[in-house]
């Protein structure tokens, strides 16, 4: 299921769809916030941080297919 069709069902309240995001993006997001803190307990709660806020800011995102790749 592509990222878009996930972002249009979590705005509908769809955990599941919510799950596969993170389950998709949480290693590159770790990965970032590594590079970043350079510890990796700061950089997992940085991660989680940044995931529950995308959850709690999912309806504001307005037209997810201009999302840019890469």
């Amino acid at each position: 299921m592509d990222d878009v069709t996930l972002i249009k069902r979590c705005q509908q309240g769809d955990l599941e769809a919510f799950e596969i995001l993170v389950e998709r993006y949480s290693t590159k997001a770790l990965r970032a916030a590594y590079l970043i803190t350079c510890l990796k307990d700061i950089a997992e709660d940085v991660t989680q941080e940044a995931f529950i806020q995308c959850y709690r800011q999912i309806n504001k995102l307005r037209r997810p297919e201009m999302r840019r790749n890469g």
